[in-house]
């Protein structure tokens, strides 16, 4: 206010504040926000301290969007917000691509900042031109790596007044929205793995439970297998101590058990203690356990595994093994005992063996001796009768002569005529008769000894034949035989004649019971070079198919006390297997008959003469 001429002026001037109060104003609206970023929000969490953080951001740099998009895991070039801020209200979250965007700069890591022009910059975005947006700042979202997971931007429809000042809250606001992301999967983690822990402490087939490590050494938690191995319910046991529980069989175990925790953190040497069940029962149990902090309070896990089953089980076996020195002399001694009768009963079985063998051998003696009686009997019959009838002509001529009645000249001629007939016939009798003692001389030598020659396989039938002629002439029953001439083996004819005589006994004794007629036909042939096949074959009732498997075995027969020693077969079997160096093979059918199948070597293995016992399995000779 000012004078002039006695009249009195006021000088005012006008200045336009209003740019600097709204600066003013976003200046302190910005420190509210960031003393609210600071107090406000330190007892929210997740998403609402999300939503909380992105309005007081845009409402202290006074814009339209914010919001705080983090990468999607499978498409890490896609946004999908968290938390949306729109002229003043919370928005529904949406994903977006990051290609072609201002969002595209701030994942590279840096606060971006397009203070205007936006809407022209990235013209190819719809989204920019449909809501108008002008203006762009974006500040990136960190890991504890430092790797960038999102970004926390702000877009208005108008340039920004203050670049620095968005600038400088982004980077406030970012710094606290990615350490309370961080602290969001921190937490997540945690969950994850006590939940982790709680399967497995809860699917775990050894008891265990949780106790703290202080006070009164309460208990936590016990899993599922403490409830069954202590028939104690879970809500019955948390919240108490073992030695309200009775848990301990002898305090002084659980004493030991809690010194030792809180000495070394640990039960490492496996304790075995008597524990008590809900029931009153006992079980040993074997302990194993360490300590842990947990929000900055100790506490120990214990397993519990029980051991009683098994250390009775020890117990059972150490006793065992204390009487078994005694056991094993025990059943020596029982051993021995058994072995001394089986050696006894042996003994007599050889004896009996030796003595039907002996039987075997005398009744083949007796068949060879009849063979040989019977076949002389015919020639030396016949002889001795032209002998007679020759000295009685011989008597009659002399007496004619002595008496002086002279000789007749027919009478002579008579004489000289029947005397030159019963030469001839003597020779050929007595002949026949040489020639039969040669062959029973021959079956005689083979059948006692095992000696080796070379044969006609042919020729060794007939003779064997021959001594059996007796016994097949009292039967109704034939033997045909069908072997070549020229079949010559290099072998034993003796145990190879005791064979065919053993399988041709068999069918007459076995084969034809109840029938008044069979034949037994004997073939021989070569099969393979250097070997015969030799068939003896009834047409009798057969063998059943029960005793196939054991016709070979020793003292097995089906005439027991009937004239059937049971040793025929046996021996029949170890002398080709032996001595023989062949096989037999047996086939039958019930009522079409029996065919043994012989398979030989035409020259036998080389063996010693002593080699050839006849033996029944591991008997003697």
């Amino acid at each position: 206010i000012f004078s002039v001429g006695g009249e009195q002026y006021m000088l005012a001037v006008i200045r336009d504040v209003t740019d600097q109060r709204l600066l003013e104003e976003q200046k302190a609206e910005a420190d509210r926000a960031l003393l609210r970023l600071a107090q406000g929000t330190q007892e929210l969490a997740g998403d609402s301290f999300f939503e909380l953080l992105v309005a007081d951001l845009a409402s202290a740099l006074r814009i339209d969007l914010a919001f705080i998009a983090l990468r999607v895991p499978d498409a890490p070039d896609r946004l999908r917000t968290i938390a949306t801020q729109v002229k003043g209200h919370t928005a529904e979250d949406f994903e977006y691509g990051s290609a072609g965007t201002p969002c595209e700069y701030t994942l590279k890591g840096d606060i971006c900042v397009f203070s205007a022009g936006v809407r022209d910059r990235f013209q190819g975005n719809a989204a920019f031109t449909e809501h108008g947006w002008d203006s762009y700042a974006g500040a990136p979202l960190r890991d504890a790596a430092g790797n960038t997971i999102g970004v926390l931007a702000v877009m208005h429809a108008h340039a920004l007044s203050n670049p620095d000042l968005v600038k400088s809250m982004l980077r406030v606001f970012s710094e606290r929205a990615s350490a309370e992301l961080e602290r969001k999967r921190a937490e997540e983690a945690l969950r994850a793995s006590e939940l982790r822990f709680s399967t497995i402490f809860q699917s775990s087939p050894v008891a265990m439970f949780v106790t703290q490590v202080r006070g009164n050494y309460v208990v936590k938690d016990v899993n599922g297998a403490f409830e069954r191995l202590f028939l104690r319910s879970r809500e019955s046991v948390i919240g108490r101590n073992t030695f309200d529980l009775s848990l301990y069989s002898d305090p002084a175990d659980r004493a030991a058990m809690i010194e030792e925790l809180k000495e070394t953190g640990s039960t490492d040497h496996r304790h075995e203690v008597w524990m008590n069940r809900g029931d009153g029962s006992r079980v040993l149990v074997q302990f194993s356990g360490h300590t842990f902090v947990l929000s900055g309070d100790k506490f120990g896990i214990l397993a519990c595994d029980d051991i009683t089953d098994k250390r009775r089980v020890e117990n059972e076996i150490r006793e065992l093994n204390a009487n078994l020195e005694l056991r094993v002399i025990e059943r020596t001694e029982a051993l021995q005992r058994a072995n001394e009768e089986l050696a006894s009963t042996l003994a007599t079985l050889n004896l009996a063996q030796g003595e039907l063998v002996r039987s075997e051998k005398l009744a083949a003696l007796g068949s060879l001796v009849a063979g040989i009686a019977h076949e002389l009997n015919t020639p030396i019959g016949n002889s001795l009768m032209v002998a007679s009838t020759l000295v009685d002509q011989t008597k009659a001529l002399s007496k004619s002569y002595t008496a002086g009645n002279g000789l007749k000249r027919s009478a002579l001629e008579g004489y000289i005529g029947d005397a030159g007939k019963a030469g001839d016939i003597l020779v050929r009798n007595l002949y026949r008769a040489a020639n039969l003692v040669t062959s029973f001389k021959q079956v005689a030598v083979d059948q006692t000894s095992s000696q080796r020659r070379e044969f006609a396989l042919a020729e060794v039938v007939d003779e064997i034949m021959l001594t059996m002629w007796p016994t097949l002439k009292k039967s109704a029953y034939r033997v045909e035989q069908h072997i070549p001439d020229d079949l010559l083996l290099d072998s034993y004819p003796g145990p190879l004649g005791q064979v065919v005589t053993n399988l041709v006994n068999n069918a007459l004794l076995h084969g034809f019971e109840g029938r008044s007629s069979g034949t037994v036909t004997i073939t021989a042939l070569s099969s393979a070079a250097g070997w015969l096949a030799l068939t003896v074959h009834d047409d009798g009732v057969g063998i059943p198919a029960a005793n196939l498997n054991r016709i070979f075995d020793p003292f097995f027969t089906t005439k027991l006390g009937a004239g059937g020693s049971g040793l025929g077969l046996n021996i029949t079997h170890n002398i080709v297997s032996g001595i023989l160096g062949g096989k037999i093979h047996v086939d039958s059918e019930i009522g079409v008959g029996t065919t043994f199948r012989l398979t030989l070597p035409m020259i036998a293995p080389q063996r010693q003469p002593d080699e050839f016992p006849l033996r029944v399995g591991n008997g003697i000779e």
